[in-house]
């Protein structure tokens, strides 16, 4: 399967600014309490070779758990001043993880890792509490390389300004 049929067959759309495909799939029914926001939301996230997640953060923990593709590179970098790539896919031997969080405020970005062949990495994530777009923050290039000098071309590679 490639990256326009999977595009096609779950409906994804285009993500602004942030870069890649989605779909929410799921808005818990309940919410905070004193407030308008869902407990939590789920999205099909997918991001393709000649694309990447910009550097972001949001309000809240999110979880990915990667499905299918390519292995990705995930730039994290942490309110303490830390940070950390990890990375994604199906192959626990090369080091690769299911799974990854982020804590609420830790700017992160994605992009294929260099070698794969599906052009194309396919997650779902999960926020909680749920995103709403008020949450949600771009990274300047800039201002983040100012913060984690040590990261800055990996920073410079997942911001677009």
């Amino acid at each position: 399967m490639d990256a326009p049929s999977l595009i096609h067959l779950l409906k994804l759309e285009s993500l602004p600014d942030e870069g890649g495909f989605f779909r929410r799939v799921h808005t818990h029914p309940q919410t905070v309490p004193g407030t308008d926001r869902p407990l939590s939301t789920c999205i099909y996230y997918l991001v393709t070779g000649d694309g990447f997640s910009a550097m972001h953060r949001v309000d809240a923990e999110e979880t990915f758990h990667f499905h299918a593709g390519d292995p990705v590179e995930m730039l994290q970098l942490h309110p303490t001043g830390l940070g950390e790539k990890i990375r994604l896919g199906s192959d626990p031997t090369a080091g690769e993880l299911p799974f990854a969080a982020v804590t609420a405020g830790t700017w992160q970005g994605c992009r294929l890792a260099p070698g794969g062949s599906a052009g194309y990495a396919l997650f779902t994530t999960t926020v909680s509490p749920g995103f709403v777009w008020k949450g949600f923050e771009l990274g300047s290039r800039a201002v983040l390389a100012s913060e984690w000098p040590e990261w800055t071309e990996d920073i410079t590679a997942l911001t677009r300004h």
